[in-house]
């Protein structure tokens, strides 16, 4: 049986930038999986986007930021005197229950 001679290796080639093709890509956006050169390249939290992800994830991480103020209590003093008048009022109510014998 003939098998023909393996064919010669193919150098390694590394790709090229999505948005310069005549740069050689460091890595792909994680978000698209576009080649992406030392440029285009964007890395929040250790992770490479390109500019246009960036650019289309900017709104969400804005409302994300919104919301993550606004689910936050605030804590001014008006509403700290009026959390301990409250819970002093409630402790001499309990008091009074207890030693009067409410009912």
């Amino acid at each position: 049986m003939y098998y023909p001679p393996p064919a010669a290796p193919q150098p390694f080639l590394r790709p090229q930038c999505a948005q310069h093709p005549d740069r050689e890509a460091i890595g792909i956006c994680v978000v698209c999986r576009r080649p992406i050169c030392a440029e285009c390249s964007t890395p929040i939290e250790g992770i490479n986007r390109c500019a246009a992800c960036v650019q289309a994830l900017a709104p969400v991480a804005e409302f994300e930021a919104t919301l993550q103020r606004d689910e936050r209590p605030e804590l001014r003093l008006g509403n700290v005197v009026a959390l301990l008048v409250f819970g002093g009022l409630i402790f001499l109510v309990l008091l009074g229950v207890t030693y009067c014998g409410g009912g």
